[in-house]
This record gives C-alpha cells, sequence and structure tokens, in this order.
C-alpha cells in the first residue's frame, strides 16, 4: 500500500508493528484536519471507527443522546432508525457506540468487503450528517420529552437515555466509579457525567444539543481508525471524497478535557446509593483512596501501575491483606484509569463508614513499610509476567481484535498525536519494567504518587434507605412546579406533541427511504455453517479426549471436566465453591505464593462449575466441574502439577483464609444480582422449568447467594457441616469415572502431556462415595424481586418441549425479528426502556426480558401481544432475506482458538452436532412468511404456562398484580 501518493493527505508517519503483526501510518487530512490512524494487516474482521473528543460541561448527558440521536437517520439514509436495521441486515461482527469521560466512538467490524463498505458509509453520513439536527424526533425519543396524553392526564418524562441512566445510578458500582473521577477531578469534565444524571436530563434543551453537535462533531475533531485487509487506499479516497473535502479545518483545542490543578491537601467526598426500607446498613459502605497519577496516559506508567497493583492488591498483596487483617472490606481490589490524568485507587467494598480513617492510615502505614522493607519480587513479576501471556494471545473473545486495538490507542492517542502507536509497542516496556524489579523504582512510584502525593482523595459511597423514593419524589416536585406554569394552550402543545412522538414512532419507513440504504444479498452469505474441529478419542487407559486441532500460536488450551451428575442435591451449592480452590492456602504454597506461580508460567488456571442443557430433550442435561488452564506448550506439565496441588492439597481448615474468600464471594454474587436484575429474574424464572437451570439457581442465583450470605454471618453455627460437606463434595467429583479431558493446539503437545495426566488421574479418589441427583420439580413461578432500583426488568419464561413443540431454524430467526422489531418498537422506541430481549433455545427454553424498563405490568401486555404479532406477521421476501442476513452475521462471527476449544466441548456436552446445527441453518435460510406465522401457536403455548419474574422498583413490584409472591434478593 502507498499512502504516500494519497494527495489530499499528509503522512505524518508510517511504523512497522510487528507485536500485532500489523504496519500502521498516521495521516491527516489537509483540508478537513481529520485525523486517520491505519492498521494494514491480514485479518480479515475489518474494522473502521469514528471518534471525537466530547467532554461534557454538564451533567445532561448531551455526548450520551447524541451518540443514540446521530443513529436515527441521516440525510442519505433517511430512515428512523438505520442502526437497527443494520444489525437485522449486516454480516457485522461488531456494530455499535459508546460514550466515554471525554470521548464518543462510532465503530463498526465486518470480514465482508461490502458489507464493511455499506457500514461505513452509514456510519459516517450518521455523525456528520444526521437527521436529528433538523428534526428533533429523534432527541426527544432517545434522550428525554414530556409525556401527556391529554389535558387532565398524568405529566411525566421519557425517554431512552433517561431511563437507561435511571438505571445506572440505582447501581452501586456505577455511582462509585463516576463519583471516583469528580472526588480526585472536581474541577474538569470528569467530575461531570457524560452519561448524564436522570435529574439533569430533563434539562438539556434541543437547543443546546445542536450546539454540541456543531461544535464538536467536526472532522478536525475527529478520530478516524482503519484495521485489517481492506483496500485502504481506496477507503481514503472515499472518505476524502465523500466528506471530508467538504470542510475546512478549525481549531480544536477547545475540545481537549480541561486539566486539573494539584490539590494543595487531600480532600474527601462522600455519596449515596439506594438500598431498601427494612434492608441493614452494615458491610454495605464502599471506601477509595484515590490518587492523581498524571502520566497514566504514557505506556510505561500505565503499565506500570497494573504491575504495581498486583504487590498491592491483587490476591495476597501487602494492602489486600492487611486491610483484610484489620477487618475492613469482603473485597479488596486496586484500579487505575487513564486519561488526560489518570488516577490509581485502592477499593475497599462492603464495610462501614467508621471505619474510614482506619482505612487510609492502614493504607499509608501498609506503603510506607513496603517502601522501607521492599515490594514482593515475585508478585511484581507476576503482574509483567500475566500481562505480557495477554498481550501476546489477544484473546478478547467474540469482540474483533481491531476493535479493542482501537479502543486501547485511543488511550494515548486521544490526547498527543506523537503518541498514536504507543499502546502496541509494549515489549520493550515489558522488558523495561522486568529490569526495574532488582531496583527501587516500583517504591520510588509509591512514594511520589501515593505517600508524598497531596492530590489526594478519600471517596466514602454509604447506603441510604429510601434514596430511590426520595429521588423519585423531587422528579414529581420538579413535573408538578412545571405544571402549575402551564396554561392550557400549553397542555395542548404538549399533547400534540406527545402524539406526533408516538405518529413517528409507528409511522412505516417509506420505501424510498429503505432503499437508501445499502443491501446484501443471499449470494453474499454463506449457506454452510462454520465447521468445528472436534476429534473424539482417548488416552492410553481409555479416558475420553475431545481434541480440537486449532492454530494456537504456541499456546496449549486444556479443560478437564469432571462430571457432577451423580452428585446429590444437598451438595450442590457447593459446587460453585470449587472456584474457591486458587484463591486458598495449600500444603506446598500460600494463595499468595500459588497466584504468583501461575502468572509467572502460565496464562492462567480457572475452576468453574458448568450446566449443559441437552439440545433435544428438556428432561436432561449435564454437568461438571471445569478446570481450565492455558500455557505456552513447554509449561502445560507444570499446569497439571498445579492443578494436582489445587484439587488434593487445598488447606479447606484455613478458616481465617476461607471466610475472607467467602466475603469476596459474597460481595461479588451481590454485584452481580444488583447490578444485572434481568439475570437474578431469569434464573429465578427458569429454576422450575428445566434441570439445568435449576442447577444454575442452586449454585449461583439467590438461593446460591442467601447460602454464602448466611456463612458470611454465622460461620460457626456452618463449620463442622461445612467442612464435612466439602471434604465429601471433593471426593464424589475428582474421581477418575468423571474425567473427560478437552485440549486445543496441536497433536504434538496432547501427546507430549499424556503421561502427565495419567499419573494425575491414578491420583483421584476411588473410595465409595453416595451418588444422587438434583431434586428438580417442574414448577410455575409468578414472583417479584424487590430492589432499590429506579427501573424494572420484566420477565416471562417457559419452554415450548414442555407443550408438545420440536425446535426449528425458524425459531432463530423468529428470535431475530422479535428482537430487533416486536419488543425494540413496542418495549424501546415506544416504552423507553434501554432493551428487550427474546431467546429461544434448542432444550425448549423460551424467554422475553426488558432491560432497565420503566414500566412493569405495560410490558407484560407486549409480550402477550407477541402471538397475534407473529400470526400476522408480513415480509417481503427481501425483507425476510435481511432477517436471515443479520442471523447470520451473528452466527458466524470469527472466534479465537480459546473460544473454538471452548465451543466445541459445549456442543459436545449439549449433544449438539454439526449436523444438527446445519439443518437449522438450511430451515432459517429457507423460512418463508408462513413458516414465521407458524410459530404463534408456540409462543401462545409458552405464555400459557404463566411463569412471571420481574426484578425492580419494591413499591411498583409489591404494587402489581402479576405476581402470587414477592422476594427480596436476601430473604422472602
Amino acid at each position: 500500500m502507498n499512502l504516500e501518493k494519497l494527495l489530499m493527505y499528509d503522512l505524518i508517519q508510517k511504523e512497522e508493528l510487528p507485536e500485532i503483526n500489523s504496519v500502521g501510518y498516521y495521516l491527516k487530512h489537509k483540508k478537513s484536519g481529520a485525523k486517520l490512524a491505519v492498521l494494514e494487516n491480514d485479518d480479515r474482521n475489518k474494522v473502521f471507527s469514528i471518534s471525537f473528543r466530547t467532554p461534557p460541561k454538564d451533567d445532561t448527558g448531551v455526548a450520551h443522546i447524541m451518540e443514540h440521536s446521530v443513529l436515527n437517520g441521516s440525510e442519505r439514509y433517511p430512515v428512523k432508525d438505520p442502526f437497527t436495521k443494520l444489525a437485522a441486515s449486516s454480516l457485522n461482527t461488531f456494530l455499535n457506540a459508546m460514550t466515554y469521560s471525554d470521548k464518543t466512538m462510532y465503530p463498526i467490524a465486518s470480514c465482508n468487503d461490502k458489507d464493511f463498505k455499506n457500514l461505513m458509509g452509514v456510519y459516517t453520513d450518521a455523525v456528520f450528517c444526521p437527521r436529528v439536527i433538523k428534526d428533533d424526533k429523534a432527541f426527544r425519543q432517545e434522550g428525554w420529552s414530556y409525556h401527556l396524553d391529554s389535558e387532565d392526564g398524568e405529566l411525566s418524562y421519557n425517554g431512552v437515555v433517561y431511563n437507561e441512566m435511571k438505571g445506572a445510578y440505582s447501581s452501586v458500582d456505577s455511582i462509585m466509579f463516576r463519583e471516583m473521577q469528580a472526588a480526585i477531578f472536581p474541577d474538569t469534565c470528569y467530575a461531570l457525567s457524560s452519561g448524564g444524571k436522570p435529574e439533569a436530563i430533563v434539562d438539556l434543551t434541543y437547543e443546546d444539543f445542536m450546539a454540541f453537535h456543531k461544535e464538536f462533531y467536526h472532522p478536525s475533531n475527529s478520530y478516524i481508525y482503519l484495521y485489517g485487509n481492506a483496500d485502504m487506499e481506496e477507503r481514503l479516497l472515499w472518505l476524502d471524497k465523500e466528506y471530508l473535502c467538504k470542510y475546512d479545518a478549525i481549531s480544536v483545542e477547545r475540545t481537549m478535557p480541561e486539566w486539573q490543578e494539584a490539590f494543595a491537601e487531600p480532600r474527601e467526598k462522600r455519596c449515596t446509593y439506594s438500598v431498601m426500607e427494612n434492608e441493614p446498613l452494615e458491610d454495605k459502605t464502599n471506601l477509595c483512596y484515590i490518587v492523581s497519577v498524571d502520566e497514566m496516559a504514557d505506556i510505561t506508567m500505565n503499565t506500570a501501575f497494573q504491575v504495581l497493583n498486583n504487590a498491592l492488591c491483587a490476591q495476597g498483596g501487602v494492602v489486600e491483606k492487611a486491610l483484610y487483617d484489620a477487618g475492613i472490606g469482603k473485597l479488596v481490589g486496586g484500579y487505575s484509569e487513564s486519561m488526560l490524568q489518570g488516577y490509581y485507587a485502592i477499593i475497599a467494598k462492603n464495610t462501614d463508614e467508621d471505619k474510614k480513617d482506619d482505612f487510609k492510615h492502614i493504607i499509608i502505614d501498609t506503603l510506607k513499610t513496603a517502601v522501607k522493607e521492599g515490594l514482593d519480587k515475585k508478585a511484581l513479576e507476576a503482574g509483567i509476567r500475566s500481562m505480557e501471556f495477554s498481550y501476546r494471545e489477544q484473546d478478547y473473545g467474540r469482540w474483533p481484535a481491531g476493535l479493542m486495538i482501537g479502543i486501547d490507542m485511543m488511550q494515548s492517542w486521544l490526547y498527543d498525536n506523537t503518541k498514536v502507536f504507543d499502546y502496541y509497542k509494549r515489549n520493550e516496556v515489558f522488558k523495561f519494567l522486568k529490569e526495574q524489579i532488582e531496583t527501587d523504582y516500583y517504591e520510588k512510584l509509591i512514594e511520589k504518587y501515593i505517600l508524598n502525593n497531596p492530590h489526594t482523595a478519600v471517596l466514602v459511597t454509604a447506603p441510604e434507605r429510601g434514596l430511590v423514593q426520595k429521588l423519585e419524589k423531587a422528579t414529581m416536585d420538579k413535573l408538578k412546579s412545571y405544571e402549575e406554569t402551564l396554561t392550557l394552550d400549553d397542555k395542548k402543545d404538549i399533547v400534540t406533541k406527545t402524539a406526533e412522538l408516538k405518529a413517528y414512532q409507528e409511522e412505516e419507513d417509506s420505501p424510498e427511504a429503505l432503499a437508501t440504504l445499502p443491501r446484501l444479498t443471499r449470494d453474499d452469505i454463506d449457506k454452510n455453517a462454520p465447521k468445528l474441529y472436534l476429534e473424539e478419542t482417548t488416552l492410553s487407559d481409555g479416558t475420553p479426549v475431545l481434541f480440537h486441532d486449532v492454530a494456537s500460536n504456541g499456546i496449549g488450551y486444556l479443560k478437564l471436566f469432571f462430571s457432577c451428575d451423580n452428585v446429590p442435591d444437598r451438595y450442590i451449592k457447593y459446587l460453585s465453591m470449587l472456584g474457591f480452590m486458587r484463591s486458598l492456602d495449600t500444603v506446598n504454597y500460600s494463595y499468595k505464593d500459588f497466584a504468583n506461580e501461575i502468572a509467572i508460567n502460565c496464562g492462567g488456571i480457572n475452576t468453574r462449575f458448568a450446566k449443559y442443557a441437552n439440545a433435544t430433550d428438556n428432561t436432561k442435561c449435564r454437568t461438571g466441574i471445569v478446570v481450565s488452564a492455558k500455557a505456552l506448550y513447554d509449561k502445560l506439565p507444570f499446569c497439571i502439577d498445579m492443578i494436582e496441588e489445587m484439587i488434593f492439597n487445598t488447606l479447606w481448615t484455613n478458616e481465617k483464609r476461607l471466610l475472607e474468600v467467602l466475603g469476596e464471594n459474597r460481595t461479588a454474587e451481590e454485584g452481580f444480582l444488583n447490578n444485572s436484575p434481568h439475570s437474578a429474574a431469569s434464573l429465578r424464572g427458569f429454576a422450575g422449568v428445566t434441570p439445568e437451570m435449576a442447577y444454575r439457581e442452586k449454585s449461583e442465583g439467590i438461593t446460591y447467594y442467601r447460602f454464602v450470605k448466611a456463612l458470611t454471618e454465622d460461620f460457626a453455627t456452618y463449620r463442622e457441616q461445612y467442612f464435612a460437606d466439602m471434604k465429601e463434595v471433593l471426593k464424589l467429583v475428582f474421581r477418575p469415572e468423571n474425567l473427560l479431558v478437552s485440549f486445543g493446539g496441536s497433536r504434538e503437545a496432547l501427546k507430549a502431556i499424556e503421561e502427565k495426566l495419567l499419573a494425575f488421574k491414578a491420583k483421584l479418589h476411588t473410595e465409595p462415595v453416595e451418588k444422587g441427583s438434583i431434586d428438580f420439580e417442574r414448577t410455575y413461578v409468578r414472583e417479584g424481586i424487590k430492589l432499590a432500583s429506579q427501573v424494572q426488568y420484566v420477565g416471562r419464561f417457559g419452554n415450548f418441549r414442555e407443550a408438545g413443540y420440536d425446535f426449528s431454524g425458524i425459531l432463530m430467526l423468529v428470535n431475530s425479528i422479535l428482537g430487533i422489531d416486536y419488543l425494540h418498537q413496542n418495549i424501546r422506541v415506544k416504552g423507553g426502556a434501554y432493551g428487550a430481549f427474546a431467546s429461544f433455545s434448542r432444550n425448549g427454553n423460551v424467554s422475553f426480558l426488558s432491560y432497565r424498563d420503566p414500566k412493569l405490568d405495560e410490558t407484560n401486555e407486549v409480550y402477550e401481544g407477541i402471538p397475534e404479532y407473529l400470526r400476522t406477521f408480513e415480509a417481503t421476501e427481501d425483507e425476510i432475506t435481511e432477517y436471515i442476513i443479520g442471523l447470520i452475521g451473528n452466527l458466524d462471527i470469527p472466534n479465537t482458538p480459546n473460544g473454538e476449544t471452548g465451543r466445541a466441548l459445549d456442543m459436545y456436552m449439549n449433544g449438539l452436532t454439526y449436523d444438527m446445527v446445519q439443518k437449522s441453518r438450511d430451515e432459517f435460510l429457507n423460512a418463508t412468511v408462513s413458516d414465521i406465522r407458524e410459530v404463534a401457536p408456540l409462543v401462545e403455548a409458552v405464555l400459557a404456562q404463566n411463569r412471571y419474574c420481574s426484578a425492580g422498583d419494591e413499591k411498583r413490584i409489591e404494587a402489581s398484580t402479576m405476581f402470587e409472591k414477592t422476594i427480596g434478593l436476601a430473604e422472602d
């Protein structure tokens, strides 16, 4: 590629980037001032992103609302919701937009060249030429608006972002992380909410919204990123011709975030989050000790603090241990953030506000001792080695590597145009930081940035009973005060605008508008499902092996599966706790040394309790403990040794450490249930539907949380039973007849560890044990989960196999159609919820869920309307094709070697074959309108099972007639 010949661009920098197998080009568009970074490589999963510096000036969330609104139609693509249309009809591997504290990013990705160009065109037009700056309807839908159905009706607020942020400000973690930035950078944009505070969102005017676009959405303020094997020269010429040449460069110095002057002395800040009226306040406060690190945007400093954190706050770190020993916090961790100015924070979760002074003093005293005596060098090495492995592996799951590389690059590029590619020149950084282990480099960092730094803040995030009600009252009072100023004509105007918005939402896009959207055809899709290599073989003694021959860059992915199908019901609640093993002392290692050895020698060892639904029988499932390890081939024997140490030599009876780990587990469970209420509702709603969901609820849902809570509050009562039960569980699970080996990598690497695996197997338990199974009873739950939340998460559940129906690929298509069309239109667009989802699983499980939803009963009425929607479904052949293309795009996202190995294991355990996958694909590829309509009776039968579970505001849940029973997370 010869970008030097592109006369409309200045090529400022060209650099070989071997660590990501790319050539990097940094260019500037001469006329418009746009900045562009191009990474040319062989990756077919191409990425485009256009980003803008968007530092907020207030809490109205204008940057967030803009991010939503520009994707609601543009000059060239004047449809109401091209984003959703593209999600439904493209082969994208990523399609979204993100608002950060000081920037907004619009990335897309696709493996298909035609699709990549289509998506790039729609996104570029969306940011530079959105319809919303000429028509306020998208602003009122996505941001906020007054809602009034009649002159004597009840005035209210509605809007997608408004309701999304009500949900965000119901989460203690969301509040804490936002307030951390405000505490350490109070005079900058980082003290403001770029997402928007609900009470301030309703103060944003359309005029200010338009002014924001004019100020920030100019090419001179843009950061354009291209990655992959696209024709970069052609793409740059297109950008110039279609958009950039139409703009003249302007000064954008004003868009740089403000610099926070250093504090003269440490400060403190307090904020609160809502808990329910009857909820205890003990152990509910989070404490944060925050320091400013101005150089955090520098990649060396950024990495150094991640290394330092491993010695301070990771498992066995000196600060973690000191705080645990003092009884401060149930979960201690460190967190660093790179912005214009970075910060580092030490966080103790689930403690009490009156321990704030002890919290500060212990941190300072511990760090003084660490500086004087020196940090644990193995902990520092472990921190570096762990990052090195992840950097080499570049396993981002289903997210495109190019997307994550682009996001990482913005950590330095946004603030310094001379550091565009710094983030991916890290091998020299790792080398430098390893050399510093034998010096006092890290101790000097502690002295400079923590001990001798007055730019420090302590944040207290405390519980407050009734805060949700207080906020709701303030909202109602504000509405009432406004309503009192309205004349009859004013009310009529609001009623008219409400009706206009509703009509706009219900109006179909014209054929002419729809025709502007670029389209793929069936010729652009692969009719064959991607194949996963899976060879069923054995070790020499007959132990079953699933071998996955994947190109893994010299990394082996080993999974040891131990069946739990014969574990009696009373022990199921202990199975997730087998994951504690790598966090406890063993005979030969302290938990700290164990963690360091793993980080130094491999990419990680983890244990989880896995539950697998049967793909064809809703009454069956498989369960097992999966011990996973990943390492370079020559380190796989080390991994097996450490797994052996973990299984046979863990000191479960070290009560002090066990209670610390139980406290961490309780805190993590509380975070999961409070931050993902839709997941909590789903686990409860499905617990009486199929056995694998019963396993899940008992081992990770509310039932499990209550068990962990009881243990942490009164371990003495449970001590003897706990130790006896855990001893029995170990004997039940880790048995030779339960073992299956899964390996991803080369055949030679598997052969090299066979003897090691056989020796390990010979040590497994063989003594007699009492076997059993889960006590599963089919139930029909109608339950509401009460939370301290301003929004709801509304769920309906059932099973179509229970009703006599079989799975078909048509259901996969219906799933997409409902999510993209019916649920999106009625629950998000009209209802104002952040999202809504449908799910049809092969084992028959069906769910309908909403997310951050201002409604409750009304959303359930939307679910009741699904059969009629399907029964009268209309679509052209082209529209059916679009749904099919979107579905294939989601199914065919490229996987990583680790992901391929895990997916193959999942399919085997589910009883799912390639032929079954291809059969489903053939079915939806040949779908007709009639096929979609024929799903209506199936959904009707599922809804008739009357299984309800929703989570949300305790007052709304209690007032609803939908439920037979309401519960809290901690108790019925």
